[in-house]
């Protein structure tokens, strides 16, 4: 009887096991991937101006270093009086 009882068990988890292996492919769509360095011209505005921000943003618990990052890029373009 356990002998049954075991058998059938292993069983089960072989069955559950075989079931969850797949050889189904996802298929992934090609994203549209530009290379900023030899065509700047094709980056979204959007995205520059986002990733632009991204850089120059302060966290708010930002160090000294982060700071004078800030302000040398922010120098270049007259913005430093708009820094609280």
């Amino acid at each position: 009887m356990i002998r049954c009882v075991t058998l059938l068990v292993l069983s089960v988890f072989a069955l559950g096991t075989w079931a969850q292996t797949s050889t189904s492919q996802h298929q992934h769509p090609n994203e549209n991937v530009v290379d900023g360095a030899k065509n700047p011209e094709l980056i979204p505005d959007s995205t520059a101006y986002r990733l632009w921000l991204v850089t120059v943003s302060l966290p708010p618990n930002a160090t000294e270093k982060e700071r004078t990052f800030q302000q040398a890029h922010l120098k270049k373009l007259h913005l430093l009086t708009l820094i609280i």
